[in-house]
């Protein structure tokens, strides 16, 4: 069996085939660099929209942890009120004639007679 050498392709203008290959390696350039240029756009728009996710999540987490701290807040200060509210009452009840009668009878205490009774005159005297 006759097997024919391969040779290169010759072409009768050889300058036609290096201006062809140099045309060819031009345009592969120019995909790979188109290639590379929509790599690089798409990688800076994923990156873009990472940034802009963790900046809303960490603005969510923020007004989260506020409103958090503003129920608590709200919380404490109705626990204040109710405080402030029975402390009123019990100042009141304590300033209360009848429960200060009650306790000066508990601790012995009891009305003046008459005769510890002292009545002073107002008024110019003849000393």
């Amino acid at each position: 069996m006759l097997v024919a050498n391969k040779r290169p392709v010759e072409y009768p203008y050889p300058h036609r085939a290096r201006q062809s290959e140099r045309l060819r390696l031009q345009s592969q350039r120019q995909a790979h660099l188109a290639a590379a240029s929509y790599k690089l756009k798409l990688f800076a728009a994923v990156f873009i929209c990472a940034l802009m996710a963790i900046a809303v999540i960490t603005h969510y987490i923020h007004v989260i942890n506020i409103t958090q701290q503003v129920e608590q807040a709200r919380s404490e200060l109705v626990a204040l009120q109710e405080e402030g509210k029975h402390l009123k009452l019990e100042i009141a009840s304590l300033r209360s004639p009848d429960r200060l009668e009650q306790k000066a009878y508990e601790l012995g205490m009891q009305y003046p007679g008459r005769e510890q009774m002292i009545v002073l005159n107002a008024g110019a005297g003849d000393n």
